[in-house]
C-alpha cells in the first residue's frame, strides 16, 4: 500500500497500472482510481455528488457530496501525477469531466 496523502492508502499494484495506462489522460486516471481504489463504493458513489449541490439536471434533488477529504487526495494525487497546473486548458478539461464520475456510476448501475 502507498499513502497518496492525508493518510490515504491505496494499493501499489493499482497505482502502477493507472500510472502506465492513463497518466496522460487525467480525467480517466482520476476515474479509475475512484472506481477501482477502494475509497469509494459503487453505491456511495451512485447516491452521491461531487460537491453535494444541486444539478441543471436535478434541480429538486439534493445528494450528499463525497467525502471531501477523500476526494481532494485523489483529486490532487491525480493531477500531480499528470503534471497538471491551474489554469490551464487541461486543468480546466479535467476539472468539467470529474463533475460526471457520480453520474458514470448511476449509469453503471443502470446498466
Amino acid at each position: 500500500m502507498i499513502n497518496i496523502g492525508g493518510n490515504i492508502l491505496i494499493k501499489k499494484s493499482l497505482d502502477k497500472l493507472i500510472n502506465l495506462s492513463f497518466y496522460n489522460n487525467p480525467s480517466f486516471f482520476l476515474r479509475k482510481l475512484i472506481f477501482d481504489s477502494g475509497l469509494f463504493t459503487l453505491e456511495e458513489l451512485e447516491e452521491s455528488s461531487i460537491t453535494g449541490k444541486r444539478t441543471i439536471e436535478s434541480p429538486a434533488e439534493t445528494r450528499k457530496s463525497l467525502d471531501p477529504t477523500k476526494f481532494h487526495v485523489l483529486k490532487e494525487y491525480n493531477f500531480k501525477l499528470c503534471g497538471l497546473l491551474p489554469n490551464t486548458t487541461e486543468m480546466m478539461k479535467s476539472e468539467a469531466t470529474i463533475k460526471c464520475i457520480c453520474t458514470d456510476a448511476r449509469k453503471k448501475t443502470a446498466g
